[in-house]
């Protein structure tokens, strides 16, 4: 009897730890980083319910006539919401960089607040929004940097 006591209270406990334990899911997105700098990317987080921690990259295109490509990074805090609810509502910081035609080399530092909302079992779609500096490395047209609001709506796949 005790052996059948021990090992219930084991499945409960691996039940309740499987439950609690965090999650990876990638997702599809478009954003725009200014009205002159947008992009078509995939991204992959990885969800503690405490914090998520998200790594993307994107094809980019600037001001309309240089291809790019960029990379983040960001990290995420819960505000309102799990990831097992229907919606949630996230804020945080992140760090982009890009590079246009091998030449043009654009860092963004941001923070920035997210929204997301359960449209099917596994799926969610998310719009966020930042606000940045927009800055280019020494050498590579000092002057141009701004601060710069950005959005960014997608898919995730559970």
């Amino acid at each position: 009897m005790n052996k059948l006591l021990i090992c219930g209270g084991l499945l409960a406990l691996a039940c309740g730890v499987a439950q609690a334990a965090p999650s990876t899911y990638y997702g599809v997105r478009l954003s725009v980083d200014t009205p002159l700098d947008f992009g078509v990317g995939v991204q992959a987080t990885y969800d503690a319910e405490r914090y998520a921690l998200r790594a993307g990259v994107d094809v980019r295109s600037l001001v309309g006539y240089t291809l790019g490509f960029g990379a983040d990074a960001s990290v995420l805090f819960p505000l309102v919401g799990t990831p097992n609810t229907a919606s949630r509502v996230q804020a945080g910081a992140g760090l982009g960089l890009e590079r246009h035609n091998g030449i043009l080399t654009v860092v963004r530092p941001h923070l920035l607040i997210n929204g997301e909302v359960r449209v099917a079992r596994s799926v969610t779609a998310f719009a966020e929004g930042s606000l940045g500096y927009t800055f280019l490395l020494p050498g590579e047209g000092e002057g141009l940097n701004l601060f710069s609001p950005g959005l960014r709506v997608g898919l995730n796949f559970r």
